[in-house]
Formats: structure tokens, sequence, C-alpha cells
């Protein structure tokens, strides 16, 4: 069974070895190269962000237009069902007033 004194007892020679084969200049340009993926990468998340919310704005926009175009369309049907509504309660008066001329015309129902 392994214990922790003797993994470190292990690994740090190894460790050890490896450190010193390490070049400072390399782990520089290493991390210069890394900072500026990071700084690009950041940078396209911000670009992303933008486009993201300009979207956003459209869909909104859109929704909104979509909106207003129903409630006109809900103005105008509205307005048509009352005025075929209106039609309607003349046309049935006409009908009434015809009915009645035309019993008047045609004389008392025969008696049974």
């Amino acid at each position: 069974m392994c214990t922790e004194m003797h993994l470190v007892d292990v690994l740090c020679p190894h460790i050890s070895s490896q450190l010193s084969s390490v070049n400072p200049q390399d782990l520089r340009s290493k991390l210069q190269a890394a900072e500026q993926l990071c700084e690009e990468l950041m940078d396209e998340t911000e670009d992303y962000k933008k486009e993201i919310r300009t979207l956003e704005d459209e869909i909104e926009e859109m929704q909104d237009n979509f909106r207003e175009e129903q409630a006109d369309e809900y103005r105008d049907l509205k307005r048509e069902l009352e005025q075929t509504a209106k039609n309607c309660r003349v046309l049935q008066f006409k009908l009434k007033k015809a009915e009645r001329r035309s019993e008047s015309v045609s004389g008392p129902p025969p008696a049974g």
C-alpha cells in the first residue's frame, strides 16, 4: 500500500528532474501565447454577446410588430362583425315589415 510519503519520495525526484530541464523562455512564450489566446477568446465572446443582444432586440421588435398587426386585425374584424350584426338587424326589421305588409295585402287568414 502506498503512503503519502512514499508517493512524495517517488514523484519529487521525477518532478525535480523535469523542472530542471524546462527552459524559462519556453514557459514565458507558452504563457504569452496562452494569454493572447485567452484575450482573443474573450474578445470573440464579447462580439457574440453583442450579436446576441442585437438579435434579441430584433426579435423583440418583430414580436411587437406582430402584436400590433394582430391588434389591428382584431379591431378590423370587430368593426366588420359589428357592421354585419347591424345589417342583420336591419334585414330582420325589413323582413318583418314585408311580412306584415304581405299579411295585410292577402287579407285575414281563412277561418277554420
